[in-house]
């Protein structure tokens, strides 16, 4: 009794993500090595699961077992030389820093979730993070991967193929390990910025991302300043490299690393994460402000994340926003990926692109099956099990 107690108590907490989007696990799997996953994947469908700090619902289980990667979280081979080490998927990216900070090196694409996100998560979603106007992203840093596809085959996958996995939210396969290109640690001094105007933010922006040195540029908006308890103005964290780090960076990086919690504590819990170019994201800006909708992020590469209230949410603010947003030719999701919570925005050239790749990978659609794109109704099968565990 305590044991299907235990294992009832698991299902419903692997039921969500950080989407906090309910769903249904059948069971929660915990394999040690690929020979479990090729095992469990012959016998299920599955959604794959990191860290669960997914915003799109794209841990989300849709009647599925649920494969739970945190047990492969071995670093493979670090090469202090050529700058790349070989891990597996399940490792969480602040676990391998501090390894590899032993070697002076780093892995330098840094999400706002880096002390407990893992590397498999970052890569199917393709992060971004903090140092996105530097670094790029997580797709720009895999060197190769190891994935299992839909058929339960293992496959080496090469620098030119990444892009198949990487961003494409799991659906593809399963990515086991990878391969990751590093960097020496550099010194870094972080300073924040006033401005008491949109433009003069704004022309500010462009003019610092012409300084090489420049790695980080993250904004905060009026209305999430006032809520930090800084004075009502717009502000920007700079970092740059190669330079001595400040007494006070510490304590300005943990202010911006809690910007969300804080929207979240005064009620601003949905964060959304469109991306425009330069030249429109004013209009967004202004928009924004206009329905009183607190933003910051990723500013350099035209990424912010806009937090939403309940209420906000309710009256069709964020479905007009991602309006907005097509009409200004941006994209509705600039790192956080489709899900299942973004489905009817996804354009239909693109899910046409992505069902090809889905199919050429998982044609039985086994792997995160109704994310991003809907399963195909002849493949509507229910893979159900009833309440004690047992299979249909």
């Amino acid at each position: 009794m305590k044991k299907f107690t235990e294992q009832r108590i698991e299902r419903i907490i692997y039921a969500s993500d950080a989407s906090c989007i309910q769903g249904k696990a059948m069971k929660v799997m915990h394999p040690e090595n690929i020979a479990e996953i090729k095992q469990i994947l012959a016998r299920h469908n599955v959604t794959v699961r990191g860290a669960g700090t997914g915003l799109a619902g794209g841990a989300v289980p849709q009647q599925d077992v649920v494969i739970d990667m945190s047990r492969l979280n071995r670093i493979i081979e670090i090469n202090k030389e050529r700058k790349y080490v070989v891990v597996e998927a399940g490792i969480v990216l602040a676990d391998l820093n501090m390894q590899l900070s032993r070697y002076g090196l780093e892995f330098p694409v840094k999400p706002s979730s880096h002390e407990v996100c893992t590397i498999g998560g970052m890569i199917a979603t393709n992060a971004l993070g903090l140092r996105a106007l530097k670094y790029g992203s997580t797709r720009d840093w895999v060197l190769g991967l190891e994935v299992i596809d839909g058929k339960g085959m293992l496959r080496q996958i090469a620098k030119p193929d990444v892009k198949d996995f990487a961003s494409m939210e799991g659906i593809t396969g399963i990515i086991v390990r990878a391969k990751l290109r590093l960097v020496e640690i550099p010194s870094r001094n972080l300073e924040l910025m006033r401005f008491e105007s949109l433009k003069e933010m704004i022309s500010a922006v462009r003019e610092l991302k012409r300084e090489a040195s420049v790695s980080m540029l993250e904004l905060i908006d009026r209305k999430t300043a006032e809520l930090l308890g800084l004075e009502n103005a717009y502000y920007l964290f700079v970092e740059r490299e190669g330079k001595k780090k400040n007494n006070d960076y510490d304590k300005l990086m943990k202010l911006r690393e809690g910007v969300y919690s804080k929207l979240a504590e005064n009620g601003y819990t949905r964060i959304e994460d469109p991306q425009l170019y330069m030249d429109k994201l004013p209009k967004l800006m202004e928009w924004l402000e206009r329905n009183h909708v607190p933003y910051f992020g990723h500013v350099a590469i035209g990424l912010l994340h806009p937090c939403f209230s309940n209420e906000q949410e309710k009256a069709g603010l964020i479905d007009s926003m991602h309006e907005l947003v097509k009409k200004l030719r941006g994209k509705v999701s600039g790192e956080h990926g489709i899900g299942l919570l973004k489905k009817k925005f996804l354009a239909d050239v693109d899910a046409e692109i992505i069902s090809r790749m889905k199919r050429r990978y998982d044609p039985e659609f086994k792997i995160n099956r109704g994310k991003v794109i809907d399963v195909p109704k002849n493949l509507l099968n229910d893979n159900a099990e009833d309440e004690n565990g047992k299979e249909n």
